[in-house]
């Protein structure tokens, strides 16, 4: 964050957690570089400088099961729908401008990706389990479980994915502005 915000000249605003500096952030009450499930241990979202606190595990259920939360489970299954198809057009719905994987691509990046897919790789489902979603007003975070199957250059493959979306609602429109995401240890 700190030499992304230094490139881009903005870093006396942004870039470091600092009183008077602009920052979104998760608090969590585990440390998730021990186990990626201590994602969803979360306490706090600050997010537009508004502090919003997750109540308890009963009240997280039910706004599991809300409208919004089914909608971005629906917008997870497109995801996966469209990396199976490379429906670069889809990714890039779902989406928002600033999109990046943490430590990895950007939205740019990873578009480019998919559409230079060697043509001997091939992905053959994707398919997202365990989905848990938390919603802090117009902010959410997705977490679950994306196995991917397919073949490359005639190698069968399965690879299991942990991830953490934060999705963000924009013009009544859902999309995801960050990813993280670990291959699970067997």
């Amino acid at each position: 964050t700190r030499n992304g915000a230094r490139v881009l000249g903005i870093s006396k605003a942004y870039g470091t957690i600092a009183t008077g500096k602009v920052a979104d952030m998760v608090v969590l009450s585990a440390d998730p570089s021990k186990d990626i499930r201590n994602t969803t241990k979360i306490v706090y979202v600050i997010k537009g400088g508004k502090l919003h606190k997750r109540d308890n595990a009963k009240a997280q259920k039910s706004n599991d099961e809300t409208p919004a939360a089914q909608e971005l489970r629906n917008l997870v299954r497109k995801w996966d729908e469209a990396n199976v198809k490379g429906d670069v057009a889809a990714l890039d719905s779902l989406l928002a401008d600033e999109f990046t994987f943490v430590g990895g691509p950007d939205k740019a990046q990873y578009l480019a990706s998919i559409k230079s897919r060697p043509s001997d790789s091939i992905i053959e489902s994707a398919v997202s389990e365990d989905v848990e979603v938390q919603i802090y007003g117009d902010t959410a975070i997705v977490v679950g479980l994306d196995t991917i199957k397919g073949k490359n250059k005639g190698q069968a493959f399965e690879q299991k994915w942990l991830y953490l979306d934060v999705w963000v609602k924009r013009s009544g429109r859902w999309q995801c502005v960050k990813t993280f995401s670990t291959l699970k240890k067997q």
